[in-house]
């Protein structure tokens, strides 16, 4: 008989007091809601961190051994690239630069931190067909892509003049990337008009994406370039880079 009716008296316990049960229930519901906003938070970040990695089309990363995170800028010198080459198994490996540099708002005169990466054109680089369509366009001296996901604090994004680090460019079209914890936008050039926003040496690159051959082992070759690299740099497969910064 008691297990018959207990659960007619919880019932009866839960609704003596009806503002004390909807109190309850509400901090209950507070709290769930503060838990799930952190776990969003987190993998928002998580995912922001990871995107332009995801976005590079690479079986194989090489990269100075003291970056880390990935959005980390740390160049290496240029002649790893060409070492890498040298290894069996290696299809192609590709130069990519990154650095920081002020983007004008045209609106209100401000200078914001952009992220310009840079490419070979035409190389096969990105996994973002808007960049790719538009590789031959970057070819021209002093052209650039514009992540149309940027925030608006950058001014009105389009076609256009525009000014990166005082120097005049052409935004030529766009791709959709975002955000991240670091910067609020991205541009994409071509590596000589990188050059000449940036200043930087040419003699340093800040990775090497490498493309296997069809019938290589990744495994294998992953450790054919450890072996063949020096010291300064570490080799990591897309998805070995991938878990680094995720653990990171």
């Amino acid at each position: 008989m008691p297990l018959r009716t207990a659960p007619r008296f919880s019932f009866r316990l839960l609704l003596h007091e009806r503002s004390r049960l909807l109190t309850s229930m509400g901090g209950i519901a507070f709290a769930l809601m503060l838990m799930l906003m952190q776990l969003g938070f987190r993998n928002a970040l998580l995912d922001s961190a990871l995107q332009l990695l995801r976005q590079l089309d690479a079986d194989v990363v090489v990269i100075h051994k003291d970056k880390r995170p990935f959005l980390k800028r740390e160049t290496m010198p240029a002649e790893r690239l060409y070492q890498a080459l040298s290894v069996e198994g290696v299809a192609s490996a590709h130069p990519l630069w990154l650095a920081q540099l002020y983007w004008k708002n045209q609106q209100t005169g401000s200078e914001r931190p952009i992220r310009v990466i840079a490419f070979r054109p035409g190389s096969p680089v990105f996994r973002i067909d808007e960049v790719n369509a538009a590789a031959e366009r970057l070819k021209q001296p002093a052209t650039a892509l514009i992540d149309s996901r940027s925030r608006p604090d950058y001014g009105p994004i389009g076609v256009g003049p525009a000014y990166v680090s005082r120097r005049q460019i052409e935004i030529v079209g766009s791709f959709p990337l975002g955000s991240d914890f670091e910067v609020d936008g991205n541009l994409i050039v071509s590596e000589d008009t990188f050059f000449h926003l940036s200043g930087d040496s040419k003699q340093r690159i800040e990775m090497a994406l490498i493309r296997l051959a069809p019938d290589a082992d990744r495994d294998s070759v992953v450790e054919k370039l450890r072996q063949a690299l020096p010291g300064d740099v570490v080799v990591l497969s897309k998805p070995e880079l991938e878990q680094r910064d995720l653990d990171y």
